[in-house]
């Protein structure tokens, strides 16, 4: 899967996405992804697979059930494997899903 079809790939959970940050403030719920970095498995001093890390953070007012697993549908679909975690940003006064996968 190439960065262009993770991005409409993304896009089909129905809220507003960008790839590091917004040009603009948004309002809740959004989302945004970004490359963390690559994993390289190595064989006979090359590379023999390469997949790229990315982080998904999905900023939420109040818990939603319905948009988690709409997400989480929308990775299981894909074959793509994936953590999830949530934080509470007391300053901003949301919630954060952290989801970190592999393509």
């Amino acid at each position: 899967m190439t960065q262009s079809e993770l991005f409409e790939m993304l896009k089909q959970v129905g809220i507003p996405i960008a790839y590091g940050t917004f040009s603009k403030e948004q309002t809740p719920p959004y989302a945004v992804y970004y490359r963390q970095g690559n994993t390289n498995i190595f064989a006979d001093n090359k590379v023999y697979h390469s997949s790229h890390d990315f982080v998904l953070e999905v900023y939420i007012v109040k818990k939603n059930l319905t948009l988690e697993n709409k997400i989480e549908k929308l990775f299981s679909d894909n074959d793509i494997p994936f953590d999830v975690d949530e934080a509470y940003l007391p300053d901003e006064k949301l919630r954060m899903l952290i989801y970190t996968f592999s393509i």
